[in-house]
């Protein structure tokens, strides 16, 4: 299936409630976090120094003389006595040494204060994310050995099988095409294969001994959307009851729709619906209000409405008509390992990355120089 995203189609229309959820979305859960984040905006803004300017510049010694007074005889006319030049020798020495002190305390509090200020701003920010942390490096580095040969020879394969998905989708030379080539948009294919490799990865790479990542195929979201059931589909990935649902921390649903990919994230551990749109920082309030009713559907009598609300998830918006679906896995990636997208790659970095994420599906699986361990 070949899936586009044009500049000339409709764009989203963002929220009619800006940065706020509408009012039925206002639970006493995202209540408790906006007071959590106005607690942290107050800390903010009241962390300073003990020290007043005056103290903070250097002092300036008094001369001694005033207006209408004879001025002071010139310093080289006094003389001073070797026992006074000694006192004289030690008071500047002590005087220095309190200048040293203060210097230091000042620096110490300064540096205080910095950490302090930057604690805060991790914390809103994480508050904000559901969580999400910064990265340990970048996302999206060189390819390393002989890689980008292997890449480009898939385009030169014909109609041969090249390599198979994790659930045994067969990729050949026109799917790799349209991770490859800049100006080409992913197709089903590449974002499903992609997003079934990323939940393999976190899955096999946990101690835990049930599922964390789940990682849904696109052609799920029409069957969401209708209100349809969607039990048997998560039973046969393991989600066999509400419990079960509401203890995965990731669940990632790809939607392909007006010929532009987006991403649907439940984080069901924190309660949290979003919508990632590379044209529209907002998302679709449609979206999230479809979403939460599935999630509802999902759990039964285990919803718990004041508990649900909207996560504000942001990320590099896209710079051209071509890249959203690798957007979609790159936003993916990340939010599956707790990373924030905002702080871990730009949209310049797309080209590369449509490189990295076909050498991932010829690697099939994100392991070797695919690995993720170093987010």
């Amino acid at each position: 299936m070949d899936t586009r995203c044009g500049l000339n189609s409709p764009r989203i229309r963002p929220s009619l409630y800006g940065s706020r959820s509408p009012p039925d979305a206002q639970p006493a859960l995202e209540k408790a976090k906006i007071k959590a984040r106005d607690s942290i905006l107050n800390r903010l803004e009241s962390v300073g120094s003990p020290f007043s300017d005056n103290v903070l510049s250097d002092p300036s010694p008094s001369s001694g003389h005033t207006e209408g007074e004879e001025p002071p005889l010139s310093i080289s006319l006094l003389t001073i006595s070797d026992e006074k030049e000694s006192d004289l020798g030690d008071h500047g020495a002590k005087q220095q040494l309190h200048a040293d002190q203060q210097d230091q305390e000042h620096r110490l509090e300064r540096e205080r204060i910095e950490k302090e200020k930057r604690m805060a701003a991790e914390q809103l920010r994480r508050l904000e994310t559901g969580g999400l942390r910064p990265p340990k490096q970048r996302l999206v580095t060189e390819l390393v050995g002989d890689w980008r040969k292997k890449i480009m020879s898939t385009l030169a394969r014909g109609n041969d099988a090249i390599v198979q998905t994790k659930s045994g989708n067969a990729l050949r030379a026109r799917d790799f095409e349209k991770v490859i080539q800049p100006q080409a948009w992913l197709n089903d294919e590449i974002v499903n294969g992609s997003l079934e490799w990323l939940d393999d990865c976190v899955n096999t790479s946990t101690t835990a001994t049930t599922r964390k990542c789940l990682s849904l195929s696109s052609f799920l979201w029409p069957r969401i959307k209708s209100g349809q059931n969607t039990d048997r589909v998560l039973r046969r990935v393991g989600v066999l009851n509400p419990a079960s649902f509401l203890d995965l921390e990731t669940i990632l649903i790809p939607i392909c729709a007006g010929n532009h990919w987006t991403l649907v994230v439940v984080r069901p551990k924190g309660r949290t619906v979003a919508h990632m749109d590379s044209m529209n920082h907002g998302g679709s309030p449609a979206v999230l209000k479809t979403t939460r009713e599935w999630v509802k559907r999902v759990c039964g009598d285990k919803f718990v409405d004041d508990q649900w609300s909207i996560a504000k998830l942001q990320a590099p918006l896209q710079i051209n008509g071509n890249d959203c679906g690798a957007h979609v896995i790159t936003n993916g990636v990340c939010i599956a390992m707790g990373v924030d997208p905002a702080m871990a790659y730009s949209a310049r970095e797309m080209p590369l990355q449509r490189l990295r994420i076909a050498g991932m599906l010829l690697s099939q699986g994100f392991k070797g120089d695919f690995e993720l361990g170093r987010l």
